[in-house]
């Protein structure tokens, strides 16, 4: 029992009850602590084994998904991080069409730079302002029109970029 009670309060020995002192001294009253909170292994073990928590249905699962992408598949596209920022980009924050040629410009010429020749149609570009800084700057989400397309310049860009210091993900 010692080494029970040693267990189960994480390597603290437990008080003594104390006695109640007054009409019945042979009542023992067992001193008040609160609950403990559940560690987090033990929390996520008991989750999985099934817990009285409402699982989300598929639906709501997908929801999510579309909340962290923001609308965006994610097989289309690709997050381009230390593609730098200059002045005609910083000028023309407000239109966004000819901040999208700017980037498009760039990413051509780093991809010309990587020995990649082929003109791939693009569905969108912009600067995710919001998204980890890389030399100073924020990435670049790529949106392409073909799956195929994407993994092309994912594969070209992840051998080619290494030896600079750009840096291309599938998401953040």
């Amino acid at each position: 029992k010692d080494i029970k009670s040693k267990i189960n309060t994480r390597g603290k020995i437990p008080e003594k009850p104390k006695k109640k002192s007054g009409v019945n001294d042979n009542v023992i009253v067992e001193p008040h602590s609160p609950p403990k909170p559940r560690g987090r292994i033990m929390s996520i073990f008991q989750d999985r084994r099934g817990s009285s928590y409402p699982q989300p249905s598929a639906e709501e699962t997908s929801k999510e998904e579309e909340d962290i992408y923001e609308g965006l598949d994610p097989s289309l596209t690709l997050v381009l991080h230390g593609l730098e920022s200059d002045w005609i980009e910083e000028e023309m924050a407000d239109d966004d069409d000819f901040k999208k040629d700017v980037l498009e410009v760039k990413l051509k010429k780093v991809l010309e730079e990587l020995g990649f020749q082929k003109n791939v149609p693009y569905k969108n570009l912009h600067r995710w302002t919001d998204g980890p800084v890389h030399n100073g700057v924020p990435p670049v989400v790529v949106t392409f029109k073909e799956k195929s397309d994407r993994n092309e310049i994912y594969n070209v860009c992840r051998e080619g970029l290494e030896k600079t210091d750009l840096a291309i993900t599938e998401d953040s």
